[in-house]
């Protein structure tokens, strides 16, 4: 049955260079378009006071749908910073006949609510109303301290996939919590490039510093920085001598050390905002990599989320194995070939060395779980399935 979908978020405007961020989401939009439905973007952007930086970030924003085909069916709404969470007459639409988009919403099957991004009064113009949380334990802890208006919601997913393993410590918030993998639309990662034999493991991500990096349950503090995370491993390219590569937002000019304490210990360094900075460079960048070698947010494996990367699940796409943190995924993800996860140094060390000496294997296990676990026409079709009613 066609579907009309509106999906919401509030970060690809405001992170234009974020090639990676983007193309999660493009992940969704391509996926239902090759099955048929009928689908708009809404992004919500909030004015930081500058005319100018908010015409700069529309503009790219609509260019990239229209690179990329998808002009049609994206909308932008941005509102004032002053009116806090915004109706829809505070919305100044861009890109869409607002009158039109209206209908839409009124109509809508279903509103895919990425992270919260949509609060009330805009949530309860639609008549179904679905959470797709991509940050699971963040998410539910955050939760406990801030209204995040999940209760607003019918139905509430997560890419944490162990959300009811009986290990997982993760807030549910008196709510039932249904877990999924991230959709790839597996022609958008299709390449015939052969990563040479030594090129590097590598991993995209954002390093952190400070408090906000911290969160509290109860008396438990639980770190949601990749800087903590990535630490705990950095002496890894030492004890394999295997090339190891970050894609890490660390300032030229740090003056924590940081960036030397990494190359000191054998760590490769680029810029994400210049090898990723959109999802054709993205996209590119994962080609040429060997694997994945990935940490995760130390909430996600101290709850035992059982999170599942976005990123993680492109490297699969591509055929490229991954070496990953294991934050309490289910065995049929950790017993596939091609996903290798640790949770110790000496375990990351001799998952490293194994994907190296049998890769062909992994590759090919990588091949054959985006196959049968990711591909976005079934990954999507679930999601609408347990979307609706």
């Amino acid at each position: 049955m066609r579907r009309t979908i509106v999906l919401t978020g509030n970060t690809m405007a405001s992170y234009p260079q974020g090639g990676g961020h983007w193309s999660v989401f493009l992940q969704y939009l391509l996926g239902l378009q090759l099955l048929g439905h009928d689908f708009l973007w809404l992004e919500l952007l909030k004015s930081r006071g500058s005319r100018s930086r908010d015409e700069r970030l529309i503009r790219l924003f609509i260019a990239r749908f229209n690179h990329i085909g998808l002009g049609d069916n994206c909308a932008m709404g941005l509102y004032d910073r002053s009116c806090g969470t915004p109706s829809f007459d505070d919305l100044e639409i861009h890109n869409f006949d607002k009158v039109r988009l209206r209908r839409i919403i009124g109509n809508a099957d279903v509103l895919w609510n990425f992270h919260c991004a949509m609060r009330q009064p805009l949530l309860g113009l639609f008549s179904r109303r679905a959470l797709l949380d991509l940050d699971p334990g963040h998410l539910q802890v955050s939760a406990l301290h801030w209204d995040m208006e999940i209760l607003e919601h019918d139905v509430v997913l997560t890419v944490g996939t162990n959300i009811k393993g009986v290990d997982c410590e993760t807030p549910t918030l008196e709510q039932e919590w249904h877990p999924f993998l991230p959709p790839m639309f597996l022609p958008f990662w299709s390449t015939t490039y052969e990563p040479h034999p030594n090129a590097p493991f590598t991993s995209i991500t954002q390093w952190n510093w400070g408090e906000a990096e911290e969160m509290w349950l109860g008396d438990r503090s639980l770190s949601v920085g990749k800087r903590d995370a990535y630490m705990r491993y950095l002496k890894l390219p030492l004890l394999t001598e295997i090339p190891l590569e970050l894609a890490a937002n660390i300032d030229t000019e740090d003056r924590t050390g940081d960036l030397d304490l990494l190359r000191a210990n054998g760590w490769s360094l680029v810029r994400p905002h210049q090898v990723a900075r959109t999802p054709a460079l993205y996209r590119t960048y994962i080609s040429k990599s060997r694997g994945e070698f990935g940490c995760a947010k130390p909430i996600y494996a101290e709850l035992r989320t059982g999170w599942f990367s976005d990123r993680s699940a492109a490297y699969l796409a591509m055929h490229r194995p991954v070496v990953i943190e294991d934050t309490g995924m289910p065995s049929w993800i950790q017993d596939s070939p091609g996903i290798l996860t640790f949770r110790t140094l000496d375990e990351a060390r001799d998952r490293l060395l194994e994907c190296v000496a049998n890769y062909g294997e992994h590759v090919a296990g990588a091949a054959a779980f985006a196959k049968e676990h990711l591909d976005s026409s079934k990954v999507l079709t679930r999601l609408i399935n347990i979307s609706l009613p």
